[in-house]
C-alpha cells in the first residue's frame, strides 16, 4: 500500500513538473509544491528522511514564488511554513543541524510576523512556540547550547501561557513538560539551571517515565536532570542535599541500566560517576561508612565498564582514580590492609598507563601519588622491602618528569621528598 502511494505521488510530481515552465502562474507552482510535499511526507513517515529531503528542498522555491505573487494570502504563508517544517525535520533527522537551523529560523520569522499582525491569535502563538522549540533543538544539536537557550526559553514561556489558558488540556500539559525538559537540559549544560526550573523539569520527567515505563529516552533525560540538580547543590555547598540528589541520580541510572541492558554504552560508567559523587558528599559529611559503601559499588561499575572495553585508557584511569580514593578512605577508617590493597591496584594501573605513554605527565604524576601512598601503607605494616620498591618506582617516574619539565618546581620538590624518604627507609639487608 505504501509503495503504491509513493508511486502515485511520484507520478503526480512528474505531471506537475511537466506543466511548469518559466513564466507559468501560481497555480502550477502551488500544484508542484503540493505534489513534492506529499511525496516527501510519504518518505518521512516511512522513515526515509534522506530520500524526503530533495523533495522538500525543491518545493520551497515554488512556495516562495507563490507567496511573492500574493503576499497577503494566508494559505500561501501556511503552506510555506509547513514545507519548511518538514524540510527542517528531515535535516535534523539526518544531523544536518546547520540546514535545520536555517529552515527553522525562517519558520520562526514567519510565525512571529503572523503573531505580531494578530497578537491575540492563539494558533499563531502556538505555531511560533513550536518553531522556537525546533529552532532551539537544532541549534543545540550543533553543540551551541548558549545560542539554543533563548529560543527554548521563549518557547517554554509560550507553552506556559497555553497550558494556563486551558489547564484541562492533556496535550498542552505534555507539550509544557517536553519544553521544560529541553530548556532545563540546555540550562544545565551551561551550569545555569535554576532550582525552580530543575524541580519542575524533574517532576515532568518523572511523570514521563511513569507514563512510559519501558522508555529508555525518558529515563536518560531524568537521570541527566537529577545529575544537574545534584551538581547545582554541590556548587552551593549543600552536601546533604547533593548526596540525596546523587543517590536519586544513581537510582535512576540503575533503572536505566536495567531497561537498556548492562552493556548499554556508558551505562556502567555513568552510574559509577553518580556513586562516586555520593561517596564524595558522604565523606564531606564525615560519613566514612556511607562513603565506602558508595565507593564500593562505584568500583564494581568501573570494573564492568573496563570489562566491556579492556583497552580503553580512560576506563582504566577512572578505575585507578576510584581505587586511590578508596585507599584514602580506608586509611582514615583504620582499615590498613584494605588501604594497601586499593593503593597497590591503583598504582599498578597508573604505572602501566604511564609506561604506555611517556609524554603523559598527568598520569605519571598520579602514579607517583599512588606509589607514595602505597609506600606509606607498606611502611606502617613493616613491609620495608615493598615500601622501597614503591619509592624507587616513584623516583624513576619523577626523574623522568623533571627531565621532561625542568621548570616545574612541583615535580622537583616531589623528587627531593621521595629521595629523602628512600634514604630514611633502610634496605632489607641493613
Amino acid at each position: 500500500r505504501e509503495a503504491e502511494a509513493v508511486e502515485y505521488a511520484a507520478r503526480a510530481v512528474a505531471a506537475a513538473r511537466a506543466t511548469l515552465h518559466a513564466g507559468d502562474g501560481r497555480l502550477q507552482r502551488a500544484s508542484l509544491a503540493a505534489a513534492l510535499g506529499r511525496l516527501g511526507e510519504l518518505h518521512m513517515r516511512a522513515g526515509r528522511p534522506a530520500e524526503a529531503l530533495p523533495y522538500f528542498a525543491e518545493a520551497i522555491p515554488s512556495l516562495d514564488a507563490v507567496r511573492a505573487q500574493t503576499p497577503d494570502d494566508e494559505a500561501a504563508t501556511t503552506n510555506l511554513i509547513a514545507a519548511l517544517n518538514w524540510l527542517g525535520d528531515a535535516q535534523a533527522t539526518t544531523s544536518d543541524w546547520a540546514g535545520a537551523r536555517t529552515s527553522f529560523e525562517r519558520t520562526t520569522a514567519l510565525t512571529r510576523a503572523r503573531l505580531e499582525s494578530a497578537p491575540g491569535n492563539a494558533p499563531a502563538r502556538a505555531d511560533l512556540g513550536a518553531s522556537l522549540m525546533k529552532l532551539g533543538q537544532s541549534i543545540n544539536g550543533s553543540g551551541d547550547a548558549e545560542a539554543a537557550r533563548a529560543p527554548l526559553e521563549e518557547s517554554l514561556a509560550i507553552a506556559r501561557i497555553q497550558a494556563a489558558a486551558d489547564p484541562g488540556d492533556a496535550a498542552l500539559r505534555r507539550q509544557l513538560a517536553a519544553r521544560l525538559l529541553l530548556t532545563a537540559q540546555v540550562q544545565a549544560a551551561l551550569g545555569e539551571a535554576s532550582a525552580e526550573t530543575l524541580a519542575e523539569a524533574i517532576a515532568a520527567a518523572r511523570l514521563q517515565t511513569q507514563n512510559e515505563p519501558a522508555g529508555v529516552t525518558a529515563k536518560e533525560v531524568l537521570a541527566d536532570l537529577l545529575a544537574a540538580n545534584a551538581a547545582r547543590l554541590r556548587r552551593a555547598g549543600d552536601f546533604t542535599g547533593a548526596r540525596t540528589a546523587w543517590r536519586d541520580t544513581a537510582q535512576a541510572l540503575r533503572e536505566l541500566r536495567a531497561s537498556s541492558g548492562a552493556n548499554a554504552p556508558n551505562s556502567a560508567a555513568a552510574l559509577a560517576v553518580a556513586l562516586e559523587n555520593v561517596g564524595e558528599a558522604s565523606a564531606r559529611l564525615d560519613d566514612t561508612s556511607g562513603a565506602l559503601s558508595a565507593y564500593g559499588e562505584a568500583i564494581r561499575m568501573r570494573r564492568a565498564a573496563l570489562e566491556a572495553a579492556p583497552q580503553d585508557k580512560a576506563a582504566r584511569a577512572s578505575l585507578a582514580q576510584i581505587l586511590h580514593t578508596v585507599g584514602l578512605a580506608r586509611a582514615r577508617a583504620d582499615n590498613a590492609a584494605g588501604a594497601r590493597a586499593a593503593f597497590d591496584e591503583a598504582a599498578r594501573l597508573r604505572v602501566a598507563l604511564a609506561a604506555e605513554d611517556e609524554s603523559d605527565s598527568a598520569i605519571a604524576s598520579l602514579a607517583v601519588d599512588s606509589l607514595r601512598s602505597l609506600a606509606e601503607a607498606q611502611q606502617a605494616a613493616n613491609n620495608t622491602e615493598g615500601a622501597r620498591r614503591s619509592l624507587e618506582t616513584a623516583r624513576a617516574l619523577l626523574t623522568r618528569l623533571t627531565q621532561a619539565n625542568p621548570d616545574n618546581t612541583r615535580y622537583a620538590a616531589a623528587l627531593r621528598r621521595t629521595e629523602a624518604t628512600l634514604r630514611a627507609t633502610p634496605a632489607s639487608d641493613e
